[in-house]
Order: C-alpha cells, then sequence, then structure tokens
C-alpha cells in the first residue's frame, strides 16, 4: 500500500455563498419554488422555498433572490437544498455540481479542535467539481480494497464530514449509489485502478 503523506490536519469550514450574491435560474411548480444558479458548483447553491407560506429556513426568514432575468422573488424561510432533491422535484440533474475535496487515510489522531488523519493513501490535490457524494463512495470502495477500518474528510462548499469507519451491513447500506451519476462511479473506479493498491 502507498503511504502518500503521514499526515493531514483537518480543518472544517463552509464556502457556501450568500443567496443575495447570485442570479438564479428557477422552476415554479404550484408557487413552490426551485433555485440554482449556473455557476461550476450549482449543486451546491440550490433553494427551495414558497411566496406565500412560510417555512423555517433561514430562521423563517424572508430571503430576496434575484433571478436570471434581473426579477426578484421573496421566498418565506426558504430551505438550502441537494441536488438530488432539485432532481426528484424537477427533473434538473446538478448532482455532478458540487466543489469537493477528500481526503483517505488509515489512522485519525486528535489535536484540538482539529482531527489529524494519519497514513494518507488518497489525497485530493484541489477542489473538484464533482457529485456531492464522490469523496463517500471512493471511501466505501477504498475500506473494500485494503480490507480494514480507514478515515475520511469529504469536504464540499456547503460543510464537512469527517468519519472513521469499518465495512459492515450499516455503512454499505449508507452509501446509496442510486444518487451518484454513472461519470462519478467510473471515475472512482479508474482512481482505484490508479492507485494499484494491494488486496
Amino acid at each position: 500500500m502507498n503511504i502518500l503523506r503521514q499526515k493531514f490536519e483537518v480543518k472544517h469550514y463552509s464556502l457556501l455563498d450568500s443567496p443575495n450574491s447570485l442570479k438564479y435560474n428557477f422552476k415554479n411548480i404550484d408557487d413552490y419554488w426551485y433555485l440554482w444558479t449556473e455557476h461550476p458548483d450549482a449543486g451546491d447553491n440550490i433553494f427551495c422555498g414558497s411566496t406565500t407560506k412560510r417555512e423555517d429556513g433561514f430562521s423563517g426568514s424572508t430571503i430576496n433572490f434575484t433571478l436570471t432575468d434581473g426579477s426578484i422573488v421573496k421566498l418565506l424561510g426558504p430551505w438550502h437544498t441537494s441536488s438530488s432533491h432539485l432532481l426528484s422535484a424537477t427533473g434538473v440533474d446538478l448532482r455532478n455540481k458540487h466543489y469537493t475535496r477528500c481526503v483517505v487515510g488509515l489512522e485519525r489522531k486528535y489535536n484540538y479542535p482539529n482531527s489529524i488523519i494519519e497514513h494518507v493513501i488518497y489525497e485530493d490535490v484541489d477542489w473538484m467539481i464533482s457529485d456531492l457524494n464522490r469523496g463517500d463512495y471512493l471511501a466505501f470502495r477504498l475500506m473494500q480494497e485494503v480490507n480494514r477500518r480507514i478515515t475520511y474528510f469529504n469536504q464540499s462548499s456547503g460543510g464537512s464530514i469527517l468519519r472513521t469507519t469499518n465495512i459492515d451491513d450499516k455503512m454499505k447500506k449508507y452509501y446509496n449509489l442510486d444518487i451518484l451519476t454513472e461519470e462519478c462511479k467510473e471515475w472512482v473506479e479508474n482512481k482505484i485502478k490508479e492507485l494499484n493498491l494491494c488486496l
């Protein structure tokens, strides 16, 4: 097994843009609005809500969204939502339009307030535009290859997850392959071959 580096310090932060700073495409279905951007990371900037019924997103605040035609729609307590939800509600597929970064290693140490991933076997050199769950699926496949517990860090512009896990039935259920694009699955399988890990 090839160890790329001994340590990676995990730092959690969010890059999510303010909803007010972007322009949005939209679908309005019975006064329930779905909004998304044209940015490369459009999957990270999806919102939904109503102009007539207040919900609890953003603590129930009224948020103004500028549409691509220059008009403004005011949503009452809108939600920041996922690309898989947008796909099921509208047919618009932005699942492979997320900024993501992932790191996979064999051990985890704590250095408050951050964690350290040790014996790194995979690390994205930079942010990638990909499926939101690319790092989760890559970690799952690497667990299968090395047949042992691993630690992985999967970060998107909306947040991150750091998990140390074994392969077990619960973890297999967690990785819902139905929400991954075929491009993502192919990328992961090619990366596994490229890493040339020992079974």
